[in-house]
């Protein structure tokens, strides 16, 4: 069974942030809610992210 997607996600970006997300996904041939989930996601981002937050905690 497929999960309908319901939600919906809003950011606040400059005009530039908006064209280089934009022209990211472009160049991979993909929609820019595709590459916000690969990038935010999916990728080892998220786990960089987490284990730079942990150092800062133990300084």
């Amino acid at each position: 069974m497929k999960e309908t997607k319901s939600e919906l996600l809003q950011i606040r970006l400059t005009e530039l942030e908006k064209k280089v997300i934009k022209d990211k996904a472009d160049l991979l041939g993909i929609t820019v809610s595709d590459y916000v989930k690969e990038c935010c996601v999916y990728s080892n981002v998220s786990e960089m992210f987490i284990n730079q937050l942990h150092k800062q905690e133990i300084i």
